[in-house]
């Protein structure tokens, strides 16, 4: 028996996988609309957009986030991800590393409001 917490984070977890792979099928469909719709159909012909989530993983435990970092890359020619330093693990990095064409780091340089430092690790390496 899991105690409530782990029910909640267990569901909202589902949820939210739920509804990336909605979204990321209706992206899929969208795309290959592009070139295959005639000028006789009453659909008007898809486009192609990058597929942009911001924190998707705050409500999924381990499993989940593993298994959602191994089929969003597939789903979009470009999958942009605002994470924060606390979500990012070492088998992100294992499982999606080869898809990552770019990254940027958001630093907040407002000495007004005290953070936690939270140290990004990327391929063993410690980012502030």
């Amino acid at each position: 028996h899991l105690p409530e917490s782990a029910n909640t984070l267990r569901g909202n977890g589902q949820t939210l996988l739920s509804n990336l792979s909605f979204i990321s099928a209706l992206m899929t469909i969208c795309s290959n609309r592009i070139e295959n719709v005639d000028e006789e159909s009453v659909f008007i012909p898809g486009t192609t957009a990058p597929f942009v989530i911001d924190a998707p993983f705050a409500d999924m435990d381990g499993t989940y986030r593993l298994n959602t970092f191994e089929f969003l890359p597939q789903q979009s020619h470009q999958l942009i991800m605002f994470i924060s330093t606390g979500q990012w693990q070492q088998d992100f990095e294992d499982l999606i590393g080869k898809y990552i064409g770019e990254r940027y780091m958001l630093v907040n340089h407002d000495s007004t409001k005290k953070f936690k430092e939270n140290p990004l690790i990327i391929k063993g390496k410690k980012q502030n």
